[in-house]
C-alpha cells in the first residue's frame, strides 16, 4: 500500500516568533474520506478554530505519524552570520524531518516549493544535504543519484493542490499558534505577529531601547533593523501608536 506524506511550513512572514514546518505520513488510502467532513485544506484558507479542530481530531488517528520542528529566530541569525540564507536553513529542516522517516522513502512525498523551479530546490537540497543527513541516507543518495528525487513531488502551492500537503500546513500552523500562546504568556500581547500589526510593532517599539530585546524578535527582519537603524522610522511610529493609545 502507498503512503502519502508531505512536508509545509508556516509562519513566514511574520517577525515574531518561529517559522513552524511539520512532516505528515498517511497510512490509509481511506484516511481522508473519513475525515471529507473536516474540510482539510491549505491552512491559510481556516480559521484558528477549524485548524485546532481538524488536529485535535485526527491526530490520534492510527493511520497518521506526524513530527514537527520550529526555526526559531535565534537559528535564523546564527545561520545567516555563518553564510546560510533563509532557504537553506528551511532546507535543513526539511531534510532533518525525512531523517525521521527514512523508511518511507519509497512513497511519495509531496513537498511545497519555495524555490524557483524544481531544479532549484533539488540543487539546494544536494548542497545542504551531507550537512544534515543521516549517514546511512547520504551513501543512499550517493547511491541513487538523481533517481533520489523520483518520488518527491516537488510543486508551487502544493498545499492548496493537495489534501496531504493541506494537512502538513494545518498541523504545521497548530504548533505555530501553540508557540504563539505559550509566548504571550510570557511576554504578554504582540498581536498577529504581521509587521503591519500596530500590536507588533508596540511590542517591537518596546524593545528598541533595551540591551537584549525579546528572543522571540526576528532580528534578522528588515522591519527591526529599520527601525534599529532609523530614527526617523521611530519616530514616525512612535506617533502612530501614541495615535493608537498603545504606548
Amino acid at each position: 500500500m502507498k503512503y502519502q506524506i508531505a512536508i509545509d511550513e508556516t509562519g513566514k512572514c511574520p517577525v515574531l516568533g518561529s517559522i513552524s514546518m511539520c512532516c505528515v505520513v498517511i497510512k490509509s488510502i481511506t484516511f481522508f474520506r473519513k475525515y471529507s467532513h473536516l474540510g482539510i485544506k491549505d491552512s491559510k484558507l481556516l480559521s484558528p478554530k477549524q485548524i485546532k479542530s481538524i488536529y485535535e481530531r485526527t491526530s490520534k488517528d492510527k493511520d497518521i505519524e506526524y513530527y514537527y520542528e520550529y526555526i526559531t529566530p535565534l537559528e535564523i541569525r546564527m545561520s545567516q552570520e555563518q553564510g546560510f540564507n533563509l532557504n537553506d536553513v528551511e532546507m535543513r529542516h526539511i531534510i532533518s524531518l525525512l531523517n525521521n522517516i527514512k523508511e518511507f522513502w519509497k512513497h511519495e512525498i509531496y513537498l511545497d516549493n519555495f524555490e524557483h523551479n524544481r531544479e532549484h530546490f533539488t540543487d539546494r537540497f544536494d548542497r545542504m544535504a551531507p550537512l544534515n543527513l543521516k549517514k546511512e541516507a547520504i551513501e543512499e543518495l550517493k547511491k541513487k543519484g538523481s533517481d533520489f528525487f523520483k518520488n518527491f513531488k516537488i510543486e508551487h502551492n502544493s498545499d492548496f493542490k493537495h489534501k496531504v500537503t493541506g494537512l502538513a500546513s494545518i498541523y504545521a500552523k497548530y504548533f505555530e499558534e501553540k508557540e504563539t500562546d505559550e509566548n504571550k504568556l510570557i511576554w504578554g500581547e504582540f498581536g498577529s505577529k504581521n509587521p503591519n500589526d500596530l500590536k507588533t510593532l508596540a511590542f517591537l517599539y518596546k524593545n528598541l531601547a533595551k540591551d537584549t530585546p525579546s528572543p522571540i524578535i526576528r532580528t534578522t527582519w528588515e522591519t527591526w533593523k529599520r527601525l534599529k537603524e532609523s530614527p526617523e522610522e521611530v519616530e514616525i511610529l512612535r506617533q502612530k501608536l501614541q495615535e493608537a493609545d498603545l504606548i
